[in-house]
């Protein structure tokens, strides 16, 4: 894994070392689905993860904007992601690129 060594990774690994725990974010209660969104924008500034996480039944948003598109750099952290059944990437700029470690 790369280093990173942004001001927002720095600030991120703070954070992750006091409160990292799995998690699994959901659209759904109760077996009802709930028609959960999460907008997950941020370019290359990043989101962070900070304990593995499952995420299920959510449409994803990259842009907040209904006319626009966003993207975003997922820093996983050596956490384990799960992208489980009903996803939906929703705004997002059509880049299909995966980095390699």
């Amino acid at each position: 894994m790369k280093d990173y060594t942004g001001i927002a990774f720095n600030t991120s690994s703070l954070l992750s070392a006091k409160n990292g725990k799995a998690a699994t974010i959901t659209g759904a209660y109760d077996g009802q689905d709930e028609g959960g969104t999460l907008l997950l924008s941020g370019g290359t500034a990043g989101r962070f993860i900070s304990g593995d996480t499952n995420f299920e039944n959510l449409t994803f948003y990259g842009s907040a904007h209904t006319t626009g598109t966003g993207s975003v750099d997922l820093y996983v952290q050596g956490h384990k992601v799960k992208f489980g059944s009903n996803i939906i990437m929703d705004r997002y700029i059509k880049k299909w690129y995966i980095a390699r470690f």
